[in-house]
């Protein structure tokens, strides 16, 4: 009954990897045109997330579906590693300085335009503005740490996991 099990295909290493470009480029190409998309829906009738919704569901589905599908193949634990080697910053160092910087740029923004709009006197502005600031790093800060690096450590937990079972499995035969 060999054909009910399948037999083992010999891929070329070449033709895969040449597949795994063209899968890239038509990657990017769909990434490009949801953002033009998005542009120009914006340019012809303003700011409404409303008529932009499918292209929003495609640009953030696809990093959802590829988070939790190179999770679950124990993929994203190499990815990091291989990341880790290569760059200056690590992984976790980046999911703790992006949500900082985003979380500052956010606070000197509504500081500042509280500062503007609201104050009369230069000394209520200054008021305004470092108490707007400190505030807004309050809230946002560890938000965006929660949204940025909580979401990540939890699948690289679980593809640590993963990766670390196949590893014993892989001893075992």
């Amino acid at each position: 009954m060999k054909f009910f099990t399948g037999r083992t295909k010999l891929l070329d290493e070449r033709i895969v990897n040449m597949q795994n470009k063209i899968y890239r480029e038509i990657y990017i190409g769909i990434m490009a045109v949801c953002i033009l998309s998005i542009g120009w829906k914006f340019y012809l009738n303003g700011s409404d997330l409303g008529n932009v919704t499918t292209e929003l569901v495609i640009m953030v589905g696809q990093g959802i579906y590829y988070i939790i599908r190179s999770t679950s193949m124990g993929l994203l634990s190499s990815e990091v590693e291989m990341h880790n080697k290569n760059s200056r910053l690590s992984f976790t160092k980046k999911n703790i300085i992006i949500p900082a910087v985003v979380g500052l740029g956010l606070a000197a923004f509504f500081a500042t335009n509280s500062a503007i709009n609201f104050a009369d006197t230069r000394e209520e502005s200054i008021y305004y503005f470092i108490l707007v600031f400190f505030v807004t790093l309050l809230f946002y800060i560890p938000f965006f740490l929660i949204i940025f690096g909580g979401p990540f450590l939890a699948a690289k937990k679980i593809s640590d996991k993963i990766e670390s079972k196949e590893l014993e499995d892989d001893e075992n035969i």
